[in-house]
């Protein structure tokens, strides 16, 4: 599809370069080639896992975690980030610090004031081949690998000075010469060349680090949820910076926190999950009204197994239907990291797919 819609993975500056280059094809054995030193000269334990980003490496001591995510895709970039655990968690913590793992490029753009900033500043764009990350680790990170965070205070302070207004913007309608675009944290998503721009279904943070600030086992909180965008009358679907599903659509219905009902211009409908947005659950044609229990009807008769996956967040209770419709989880670390299930936030779905709270 050609939409003229740049994606987050198509914004990503290279170490000192005057222009932008598209990454090489990753393979995870790259990882151990230049990542091998955390064993050897600083005793980690490094550890290899899977998840929907990708390929995911976790370097473990006692007082220091480095995570770097390689994804699946030929055109990504790896993201690392490096925090502090245990007895040095503790430790910023009681000095005020309220930032618990940093990204590795912020941490090379703190110290070394020659590399290229770029023109927006959002937390996935700073993406670097594996390479040059493994050489920022052992360039600006070499006392916190010996679990010494002396230098937290600082490299917060100073990153929320590049930040500044980049930081926590969310979406953003932007307009040039008459016509609008979008950013999320200023990272640029569409370009300006609509005559209208509109978000539905944005993040509503209900629940943030903040709410967990006095436990220091709690690194991260993330809102499983995928914003609506419609540009010039067509619907695609966001995460964060990144279009997961395209404009192609005259309007799209959120079910439940991954069900997205998608209708095409000539009456098509299709349902998809996004934990496999590439396999829809169910494609079928519809004219007239259209309602939710009509939808239900025709997947129930038609398409059961789609149906039954509906029917896991879909409830018919006290004469209404519910959904799960957002859902927040967290980050913790103990002796190893593990994700938690924070909340469920369900609403009352209506037939014309309006909804409200419980």
């Amino acid at each position: 599809m050609s939409t003229g819609i740049p994606t987050g993975g198509n914004f990503v500056f290279i170490l000192k370069a005057d222009k932008v280059t598209m990454p090489e094809k990753l393979e995870s054995g790259h990882f151990l080639f230049h990542f091998v030193f955390l064993e050897e000269e600083y005793g980690f334990k490094i550890q290899q896992t899977m998840d929907v980003s990708g390929c995911v490496y976790t370097a473990l001591t006692s007082n220091c975690v480095i995570k770097i995510v390689v994804p699946d895709g030929p055109n990504s970039y790896p993201i690392g980030t490096i925090q502090p655990v245990g007895t040095a968690l503790q430790e910023i913590i009681e000095k005020g610090c309220g930032q618990r793992s940093m990204y590795i490029s912020h941490i090379a753009h703190c110290f070394d004031a020659t590399l290229e900033s770029p023109s927006h500043w959002e937390s996935f764009i700073q993406k670097r081949p594996l390479p040059i990350l493994a050489e920022y680790i052992k360039k600006y990170c070499r006392k916190m690998l010996q679990g010494d965070f002396s230098q937290w205070v600082f490299l917060e302070q100073r990153i929320q000075e590049l930040l500044g207004e980049y930081k926590n913007c969310g979406y953003k309608i932007v307009e040039l010469n008459g016509k609008l675009g979008l950013t999320y944290n200023r990272t640029p998503m569409l370009e300006p060349i609509y005559s209208s721009v509109e978000i539905t279904n944005d993040y509503s943070h209900e629940y943030t680090l903040d709410d967990y600030k006095d436990d220091p086992s709690i690194i991260g909180v993330g809102e499983y949820n995928f914003p609506i965008a419609i540009a010039d009358g067509k619907y695609g679907l966001l995460m964060q910076s990144e279009v997961w599903l395209g404009f192609d659509y005259r309007r799209i219905i959120k079910l439940t926190l991954c069900h997205y009902l998608c209708q095409r211009e000539d009456g098509v409908f299709v349902l998809y999950d996004m934990v496999d947005r590439l396999k829809p659950l169910a494609i079928f044609t519809l004219s007239g009204e259209l309602c939710l229990e009509k939808i239900l009807q025709i997947l129930k008769a038609d398409f059961p197994a789609a149906y039954a996956e509906l029917d896991k967040r879909l409830h018919f209770r006290d004469g209404r239907y519910i959904s799960e419709y957002r859902r927040y989880s967290g980050t913790e670390y103990f002796s190893h990291i593990h994700d938690f299930d924070i909340a469920t936030v369900e609403v009352v779905i209506r037939d014309d797919f309006s909804v409200s709270p419980c």
